[in-house]
């Protein structure tokens, strides 16, 4: 089970991931990743090569940059 959560601003995606963080404290299986931009887009990528969160949450900007990205 995945989910894939869009945040239209950088504050409210970092306030949900904060609060999604504090819910599955004691649950090791979840893993919250959040990807928006003024951060570095590689180590996005090199995290999500590693394995996909089960709660990946972004914002409409830097979900674009990541599907019109080009691998080359």
């Amino acid at each position: 089970m995945s989910a894939l959560i869009i945040s239209p601003t950088r504050e409210l995606a970092s306030q949900t991931a904060e609060m999604a963080n504090q819910l599955v404290v004691f649950n090791t299986d979840i893993i919250i990743d959040i990807f928006m931009g003024g951060k570095n887009i590689n180590s996005e990528v090199a995290r999500c090569e590693k394995g996909f969160p089960t709660i990946l949450i972004v914002t409409p900007g830097r979900m674009l940059d990541h599907l019109e990205r080009d691998e080359g």
